[in-house]
């Protein structure tokens, strides 16, 4: 009893001492709230403290809500102080986030479709006398025939850029995958013209510095240099032969010249761009390939600055410019197709000099039209440097002496003009 009574006169002397209204009454409840617990102890009486604790836990949930509220309110003027860098800083990055995730999407719409895509590698005259409604029809008929798919497989059938493929894309419900597997089915179609039949896949591309012209200089050259570099580099699988970075003109000037190979996937372009390479007995430099359109040479047209693949313009042939393809050119005496030979009388269809129209000797090239331009710039200003030296040599004024005698005229004809 004496430990409650000396508690009761605590509570009662801190509320004579409190000033704050809000503590006092806080203190009052526990005092009351005492008073209960002792007539329970002693008395035996439960209403009194039964009461005391309903109010005090009524009393607590205006509480606890006005202490959300202030919660809320302090989170609220910290967004409200945040700085326009902040503001900026995080607008930045949600539309980087939505940029990111469109970009995504853009590739695997793309992937989704390069599925569909199956390239049949062919010549340019059986492309050129493609029926693409007449075939998409004859591969959907056999899959009726012989599969009894009444749905139709292939949705078109169409010529790429180059006029060297048919690219045949298939329903949403099938794929290129479905295709090779069901070859058997529709290869009598093309069977006496496709040289590969292969789905449309992305190529990396490398560039090998350094590579020996003498050894790789015959027809099959190309084919025994894609050998080489499978066999002395067994992580790499080419997916075609390699091309030579420069022309045949080019190449009978050098002993060394880089070649461009089309690796099967990432990892082993990973492995190229990182190690050298044995070629020829020669451990080789490599770099990424970067095409440059600024340096493209179009193999239909002939003109520079855009990639035959883009090409909409009539067909004009790079060894004699006539109006026909390079493949059509044909020599009456030596009977060779296709390409120069000794009898060729060459003619750029740009520059219509005796050269081969990808020469990058034409001065209508990318490459010449750079060099000129900076060949004039060059020698503009070589001019106004000769120009200054030949001005300050016959006026060996001082240059202090030179600004008086410009500031001084200045000053009195304003002086004069004040009269």
């Amino acid at each position: 009893m004496t430990n409650y009574q000396a508690i009761q006169n605590i509570l009662r002397a801190e509320i004579d001492l409190e000033t704050d209204n809000d503590v006092q009454a806080a203190i009052l409840q526990q005092l009351e709230l005492l008073e209960a617990i002792l007539e329970l102890k002693y008395l035996g009486k439960k209403d009194k403290l039964n009461t005391k604790l309903q109010k005090q836990a009524q009393d607590l949930v205006p509480a606890q809500t006005q202490i959300q509220n202030q919660n809320q309110n302090q989170v609220q003027e910290q967004n409200k102080s945040k700085t326009h860098s902040e503001i900026l800083k995080t607008g930045l990055q949600e539309k980087s986030q939505d940029i990111r995730s469109k970009t995504q999407e853009k590739q695997k719409r793309v992937e989704e479709y390069k599925e569909k895509r199956l390239v049949i590698q062919t010549t340019q005259e059986e492309v050129a006398k493609l029926n693409s409604y007449h075939l998409r029809n004859q591969i959907n008929d056999k899959f009726f025939q012989k599969e009894g798919i009444t749905k139709p497989v292939v949705a078109t059938v169409t010529k790429s850029f180059t006029e060297l493929s048919i690219i045949v894309i298939t329903m949403p419900e099938f794929s290129a995958d479905f295709l090779i597997q069901k070859k058997a089915v529709w290869e009598e179609l093309i069977d006496k013209i496709a040289k590969k039949v292969e789905k449309d896949i992305h190529w990396n591309r490398i560039v090998i510095h350094g590579i020996p012209i003498q050894p790789f200089s015959t027809d099959e050259g190309l084919e025994m240099l894609k050998n080489e570099i499978e066999i002395f580099n067994s992580q790499l699988k080419l997916m075609k032969k390699p091309a030579w970075l420069c022309s045949e003109e080019n190449r009978q000037l050098k002993m060394h010249a880089s070649i461009v190979i089309a690796v099967e996937n990432a990892n082993q372009a990973h492995y190229a761009l990182h190690h050298k390479l044995c070629v020829a007995g020669l451990w080789l430099k490599t770099q990424k390939y970067e095409n440059s359109t600024e340096k493209t040479h179009c193999q239909n047209c002939q003109r520079w600055g855009h990639s035959t693949r883009l090409c909409r313009s009539s067909a004009i042939c790079q060894i004699c410019a006539d109006k026909h393809a390079t493949y059509l050119h044909y020599c009456n005496i030596c009977k060779t197709k296709g390409r120069e030979c000794p009898h060729s009388i060459l003619k750029c269809a740009n520059c219509k000099e005796n050269h081969k129209a990808d020469n990058n000797i034409c001065g209508l090239s990318k490459k010449q039209q750079r060099y000129q331009k900076y060949q004039q710039k060059t020698s503009e200003k070589l001019a106004n440097l000769q120009e200054n030296i030949v001005a300050s040599s016959s006026n060996p004024t001082p240059r202090s002496s030179q600004m008086i005698g410009v500031v001084i005229p200045m000053s009195i004809e304003r002086n004069e003009a004040k009269f």
